[in-house]
């Protein structure tokens, strides 16, 4: 029994033909806390309420800067809508994780398809674009403010797989996110959960075998 489930997981892993890895604490570190500090507002027990603000730009629904604004006025935010802009992008959004990119360089030596899969905003990626030249090296981008879909709606999975044309279990999945995990895993993809600003690519190694 133990040979056989052995054999099966190595199986899965030759099965691997596209690698999806999401955005902020993933590739990129991501400092939420540097920009409240910045602007000098306490988010404390207000994490329900903007996220709906969040959900907004991130769907695509409203352009980031209108959002801003509209969070700006519920919240009293005495600054000109420029310089939050500039601090959303800057303090907000951190230095690429070095250790991952020496990685999918290797995948991508390898054959493997890599793509990016993100709950983002036009600002933060736009920003995160134009700063990490890896990035135009990506075959695939399924950007949320793009799709109008978040995960861990399962509707945006079932988007991915069809767009790639891969089987689901071809595919393997890198997030941060429970929720986002779990519905990886329930569309059928492989999917490895990894630690926010700090993923350990070991265990993408011997997930993929390289």
């Amino acid at each position: 029994m133990f040979k056989r489930r052995c054999m099966e997981n190595t199986e899965k892993k030759n099965r691997i033909k596209c690698v999806l890895f999401d955005l902020g604490g993933v590739l990129v570190r991501i400092h939420p806390e540097r920009f409240f500090k910045k602007i000098k507002f306490d988010p404390h027990g207000l994490k329900e309420k903007m996220s709906r603000f969040e959900v907004d730009s991130s769907m695509g629904l409203k352009a980031p800067e209108e959002v801003l604004a509209s969070w700006m006025q519920a919240y009293k935010i005495n600054l000109p809508l420029a310089e939050c802009v500039s601090v959303f992008k800057e303090e907000y959004i951190g230095k690429k994780i070095r250790q991952v990119f020496k990685l999918i360089t290797q995948l991508q030596r390898s054959g493997l398809m890599i793509g990016l899969l993100s709950n983002t905003n036009a600002l933060h990626f736009e920003y995160a674009f134009s700063r990490i030249k890896e990035f135009g090296s990506f075959q695939k981008l399924y950007l949320s403010f793009k799709l109008h879909l978040m995960k861990p709606d399962p509707k945006i999975f079932q988007h991915v797989t069809r767009d790639l044309g891969f089987d689901p279990d071809e595919i393997l999945f890198i997030d941060d996110t429970t929720a986002n995990i779990e519905a990886a895993l329930t569309a059928g993809w492989q999917a490895i959960k990894v630690t926010t600003n700090d993923p350990e690519v070991r265990a993408i190694r011997k997930k993929i075998n390289i």
